[in-house]
């Protein structure tokens, strides 16, 4: 596979391998290049990015150990007594003036009797002459004035290690942090006001904006009056999203329920159906005013109601009855109207509430769902269990 065709992690890491086995510092340069064109070719890949780095850091390190490998081998020369290597940065040390013949073999001058510590000081330009129990300092070796700037080098060197390798830990830290980081999602239902649940979570109601981790979500809007809805989401870090779910009006019925063991069901002008055990449904009852009869032997009742699409059904003229007793409930969500065709005591799951009427009252603690109503009073009072729908 040519260089071309190759994964760039996948030379990188080759690259890496192949710095521990350079031995002159020339060699390390074509690697940093190569390296360095990786970066450059692949600016958005983090893991690129960060394994240039750290070959770099490779490179800088084995530079600095062949360098430090080099200056220790010139300074293994053995030093010839006698002999100053000279500098061209800085000059030559004072000459010592030699002895004569004469005054090494004179007699030396007489000590005084404190030490030779506190001899007179030497004459202005003499060289000073070191206690015999003190060695001499040896003369300086070549290139000794830039021993302090190779120390810098080192420094910055070690420096510039800890810097990239804080700048990669930071850069992976924010990476990572932004990809757990919240992301705004915006919800919007058509219409508003719909209750939001997030994976069965309820959350708000619409329209409003839920702080979600990158990852995939349901969303569901439930909404008096419509049917239930749901949307998927896939949140992606650092990108906000938004979510439109449209609710569609949930169809209208009308249930009929007696205790006549037979009868018929008349909706507006069409053909009469018998009850089934006593009860009847129309389902998807369109909007408009109908007129519902329910008739038996001897006995009637018939009522308008008006329905329009997502509110809660009304009676919108007079309920009359012949020999029965007729309950009129219109319910949707926590809201429920009750209308008789005369006024009677009335209570809901044990709770008394105000005496029904034909002009129709309110319920209090309605709830979807099972309730129990009772019309009436001691040997006439009738109760009604029955589930209502959202």
């Amino acid at each position: 596979m040519g260089p071309e065709n190759q994964n760039p992690l996948d030379e990188l890491h080759l690259l890496e391998q192949q710095v521990d086995q350079i031995t002159e510092l020339a060699g390390l340069k074509p690697i940093f290049f190569r390296v360095d064109e990786l970066a450059k070719e692949y600016p958005a890949d983090f893991e690129v990015q960060l394994a240039a780095s750290e070959v770099k850091q490779r490179v800088v390190t084995r530079g600095t150990v062949l360098k430090q490998l080099g200056q220790t081998m010139q300074g293994a020369v053995p030093v010839v007594t006698g002999l100053t290597p000279v500098s061209s940065s800085t000059p030559p040390p004072l000459p010592v003036p030699p002895l004569s013949a004469p005054e090494t073999l004179a007699s030396p001058p007489p000590l005084s009797t404190t030490s030779s510590a506190f001899q007179s000081p030497p004459a202005p330009g003499d060289r000073p002459l070191l206690p015999p129990n003190l060695p001499r300092p040896l003369p300086a070796a070549a290139g000794t004035g830039k021993g302090w700037k190779s120390a810098l080098l080192v420094g910055a060197i070690v420096g510039v290690l800890i810097s990239i390798a804080v700048l990669a830990f930071l850069v992976k830290r924010a990476r990572v942090a932004r990809q757990s980081a919240a992301v705004a999602v915006r919800v919007t239902t058509t219409p508003a006001g719909a209750a939001i649940r997030v994976n069965g979570e309820a959350k708000c109601k619409s329209d409003c904006t839920l702080p979600l981790s990158p990852g995939e979500y349901q969303l569901t809007a439930f909404l008096d009056g419509y049917q239930p809805s749901a949307s998927t989401v896939k949140v992606t870090a650092s990108q906000a999203a938004s979510v439109d779910i449209k609710l569609e009006p949930q169809p209208q019925m009308v249930r009929i329920l007696t205790d006549l063991p037979q009868g018929q069901v008349a909706l507006d002008d069409q053909p009469p159906k018998d009850l089934q055990d006593g009860q009847f449904i129309l389902n998807d009852v369109p909007p408009g005013k109908h007129t519902v009869k329910v008739s038996s032997k001897g006995a009637e009742a018939s009522f308008t109601v008006e329905i329009a699409a997502a509110q809660q059904p009304a009676v919108s003229g007079p309920l009359t009855a012949r020999n029965l007793i007729a309950v009129l409930i219109s319910s949707m969500g926590n809201n429920a109207r009750i209308v008789t065709n005369s006024p009677t005591k009335l209570a809901l799951n044990g709770q008394p509430q105000t005496e029904a009427n034909p002009a129709g009252v309110d319920l209090t603690g309605f709830r979807p769902g099972v309730n129990q109503i009772a019309v009436g009073e001691g040997k006439d009072e009738h109760v009604l269990a029955e589930s209502f729908g959202p």
